[in-house]
C-alpha cells in the first residue's frame, strides 16, 4: 500500500470518526512542557509536530509506521508523570485537583492511540501486527497501574465519602459514583 493511500484511507476513516473525539481533536497539537524539549531523535517526529490540517486531523502523509512506538514510549511516561503528580498532592483532595486533573491527563497518550487506530485500520501489514503486539500489553499495564493506584485511589475515595459536601453538581457527583 502507498503512503498516498494509506493517507486517503486514514483520512477518511478519521474524518468519519471526528464527532465522536474530544475537542482536542480540533484543535491543533498542544506541547505539554514535559514535550517543548524533546530529545534530538523525536526532533522532526510528525506526531509532536502541531497539526495545522483541518480539523486538527493528523499528517498521515508524514507518519510512518516506526513513528509510533517512539510516541507511545514518550506519551506513557509524560502521562505516568501527569498521574503520579496528582496522586502525590498533597492538597487536600478537590473535584479540580483529582478528577477533573485525572480527565485531562493523557491527551498526548489519547491522541498517538486515536492517531494509531486510525492508522491500523487502514493499513497492516507485518510492522503494523509488531507495533499492535508489542504496544497492546504495554497499554494494558499502563492502565492497570493507574485503576491500581492505591493514592490515586485515597484521593477518589475521599472525594466519594464527602460528595455530599463538596458543593459539586449532579453530574459530578455521578462522576464520583
Amino acid at each position: 500500500m502507498t503512503a498516498r493511500s494509506v493517507t486517503a484511507a486514514a483520512c477518511l476513516v478519521l474524518l468519519g470518526g471526528l464527532m465522536a473525539l474530544p475537542a482536542a481533536a480540533e484543535t491543533p497539537l498542544t506541547l505539554s512542557p514535559d514535550q517543548q524539549d524533546l530529545p534530538a531523535e523525536l526532533s522532526g517526529h510528525p506526531l509532536f509536530e502541531p497539526w495545522g490540517a483541518p480539523f486538527g486531523a493528523p499528517p498521515f502523509d508524514r507518519i510512518e509506521p516506526a513513528h509510533f512506538l517512539p510516541a507511545f514510549d514518550r506519551a506513557l511516561a509524560i502521562h505516568r508523570a501527569e498521574i503520579a503528580a496528582i496522586a502525590s498532592q498533597t492538597e487536600r483532595p478537590t473535584f479540580a485537583n483529582t478528577i477533573d486533573a485525572i480527565e485531562l491527563a493523557g491527551s498526548d497518550l489519547g491522541r498517538i492511540q486515536r492517531t494509531f487506530s486510525t492508522y491500523v485500520s487502514s493499513a497492516t501489514g507485518d510492522e503494523i501486527r509488531a507495533i499492535q503486539s508489542e504496544i497492546s500489553p504495554r497499554l494494558a499495564v499502563h492502565n492497570s497501574e493507574i485503576a491500581l493506584n492505591q493514592d490515586l485511589f485515597a484521593r477518589i475515595a475521599t472525594l466519594q465519602e464527602k460528595a455530599g459536601s463538596l458543593g459539586i453538581s449532579d453530574e459530578q457527583r455521578r462522576v464520583l459514583d
